[in-house]
């Protein structure tokens, strides 16, 4: 299905075995199309490019906090990004980057602080994976 996350109780183990490894290859289109379709059937396709821009200026900020966030050790506010993220990118079908958040979230939730740095490394790659196609649509 679209757009869905596993349970919100899965772990990050549990999180980083269900990551999609297919859309870690950038020949793989990093959006989903039926979310793509259902988006641009919005509207007569009007709102599509404003969904867009819009999840581009807030994910390139949140990416960025992100980073400063795990540098800090601010655990609590990398928890937060990265939910609001994995949300976020799911709804407009970017569902790779989704889950790399959703993993981060995870590791943060279960105290596997340890995990932080790489799964936001993770989680900003899957996001530069993805914006040629998201600013493509914008």
């Amino acid at each position: 299905q679209v757009g869905h996350a596993p349970a919100a109780t899965a772990g990050a183990g549990e999180w980083s075995s269900r990551v999609s490894t297919n859309h870690a290859d950038e020949s793989v289109p990093q959006l989903e199309p039926a979310q793509v379709a259902m988006l641009r059937a919005l509207r007569a396709g009007a709102l599509l490019p404003k969904l867009m821009a819009m999840f581009m200026e807030q994910a390139t900020r949140d990416v960025a906090a992100l980073r400063a966030a795990a540098a800090a050790n601010d655990h609590a506010t990398v928890r937060g990004l990265a939910h609001g993220l994995k949300s976020a990118s799911l709804n407009v079908g970017a569902r790779y980057l989704g889950e790399q958040a959703a993993a981060l979230e995870a590791a943060v939730r279960t105290g596997d602080t340890a995990e932080v740095p790489r799964l936001v490394g993770a989680t900003s790659a899957a996001f530069e994976r993805c914006r040629p196609e998201i600013e493509a649509l914008s």
